[in-house]
């Protein structure tokens, strides 16, 4: 999980084009199915084997922490999308 995790958040920054920090995400046991990387829901959600990985909060180079559905509220993630 800490590798796709790792691989996510780089996709992540690539797809926005600036630094994020992911700051906290649980595991969704289950949830998968899908090729690894995969976006899943609008809760971003994200395909882990198996399982998924659903980032709960996270931090733009310079702002504060906020929640993926602040995030998301201005920013465009749709589902399907492969970050890895």
């Amino acid at each position: 999980v800490l590798k796709l995790t790792e691989g996510i958040i780089s996709h992540l920054m690539e797809w926005v084009q600036e630094r994020i920090k992911v700051h906290s995400a649980e595991v969704v046991n289950g949830k998968s199915g899908k090729k690894a990387g995969i976006v899943l829901d609008e809760k971003l959600t994200v395909a882990c084997g198996s399982d998924a990985l659903r980032i709960l909060t996270l931090q733009r180079s310079g702002k504060r922490i906020m929640t993926v559905a602040e995030y998301l509220r201005g920013n465009s993630i749709p589902i399907g999308h492969q970050f890895c």
